[in-house]
């Protein structure tokens, strides 16, 4: 492996260009005069020396090879992580760049996406798309990273013949299926003890959090009263598609699931449950309480010495407590706002066609492998080397 590497006067350092190559010792020679007279005269040439005495002859031949360009061997010391862990640490700093170009890009790119989708399998059990492996193999091979072709070929178990350059055109199609899942509102009665008068309402409400992950029975004697919340909560929306065919003449295409959006609904929204249930506890309490003070407001009051009327106050509090806490009973509501029209599933369909003109078709498969359902799509012209790129929405 060779670098190119080029240190700017703002003390930033690019990355201009990388040569892999794994060949005979004439070839890699070959291929080492050949850089070196690409990069010209006013670069420094450093191969690091093999230990021993094959390093020194090697060297030796290397000063006459490159005669007449700054070349020099460099003698390894220390383990190998001590050797790059200097650019590793510019790196990370942001002081290490590389230098632009489309494959590069796009093989950076495809390292991400493979990144994310493990980060989606963990999370959501979203399954990388085998295309993007496929895809990712190719592009290494491209790049003359052949280390990594041979790592991930063996370790998603690609096939050889997966990997060999596409020949004609290809129609990349994406579907949308189904609906995410719709938040509705349901209520629950959490206990308030007795014990529990005179404490913060964010330990109130965080005990109630626990009391409804580890819910049991409670005595009478011992709750003080229930306080109704009201809580959003996902229902599915059944979809009947399972899975996607792309179909153009006598070749077709499974579709591969892009993207899993009822359950990254799903996984998200039970992430934030607990926050919230605290939340809509606390709200309640704060209702309750405040019914409460009302109440106690005029049980206090000893402006007016007639006791006679004692019972006319206390009577008018409790009215106007029970009427602010049946009011706040009566405007608790759940927040069910929810996107209504996102797709339960996104699933992309590459198919590989010979030049010229193609009516692709979708076809709708169930959990049974059965055919639900057959759609056209527009008539494309695909030329040798294009993609041609097609959306389609189903709301089965």
């Amino acid at each position: 492996v060779g670098a190119l590497v080029s240190r700017w006067a703002d003390g930033f350092y690019s990355i201009d260009d990388v040569v892999r190559l794994r060949d005979t010792p004439g070839v890699v020679d070959k291929t080492i005069l050949a850089v070196t007279q690409h990069d010209g005269r006013g670069v420094r040439v450093r191969i690091e020396q093999q230990i021993g005495t094959g390093g020194v002859f090697q060297a030796s031949a290397y000063v006459k090879l490159l005669a007449g360009y700054d070349y020099a061997p460099v003698k390894p010391t220390g383990e190998k992580s001590s050797r790059w862990r200097p650019l590793s640490v510019q790196a990370e700093g942001g002081n290490v760049w590389l230098a632009e170009g489309e494959w590069n890009d796009a093989y950076i790119s495809y390292k991400d996406a493979l990144k994310g989708y493990r980060a989606y399998d963990a999370a959501f059990g979203s399954q990388v798309p085998h295309i993007l492996l496929v895809d990712l193999a190719r592009l290494a091979g491209r790049l003359g990273y052949e280390d990594e072709v041979a790592e991930y070929t063996e370790r998603y178990q690609l096939e050889l013949g997966e990997l060999k350059p596409v020949s004609g055109g290809e129609i990349v199609v994406f579907v949308e299926s189904g609906f995410v899942p719709r938040k509705h509102q349901v209520e629950f009665n959490m206990p308030i003890m007795k014990g529990e008068k005179g404490v913060k309402t964010w330990t109130v409400s965080e005990r109630a959090v626990h009391r409804y992950h580890h819910p049991h029975t409670y005595q009478r004697r011992r709750v003080d009263y229930w306080l109704k919340v009201a809580l959003p909560e996902y229902r599915e929306v059944r979809s009947q598609v399972a899975g996607v065919r792309l179909r153009a003449g006598n070749q077709s295409a499974t579709a591969a699931v892009g993207e899993d959006l009822a359950a990254i609904a799903q996984q998200t929204f039970t992430e934030k449950f607990d926050s919230i249930l605290l939340r809509a506890v606390a709200r309640n309490l704060v209702k309750y309480l405040a019914s409460k003070g009302i109440e106690k407001v005029f049980e206090d009051d000893e402006d007016d010495e007639d006791d006679e009327n004692d019972w006319v106050k206390e009577g008018v509090g409790q009215a106007l407590g029970g009427l602010v806490n049946l009011l706040g009973a009566a405007t608790e509501a759940a927040d069910t706002r929810s996107w209504l029209s996102l797709p339960r599933t996104i699933h992309i369909a590459r198919l590989s066609v010979p030049p010229g003109t193609a009516a692709p078709t979708l076809e709708f498969i169930d959990a049974r492998g059965q055919v639900l359902a057959v759609e056209p799509l527009p008539e494309v012209a695909v030329a040798a080397g294009e993609k041609v790129f097609l959306n389609f929405r189903t709301f089965r």
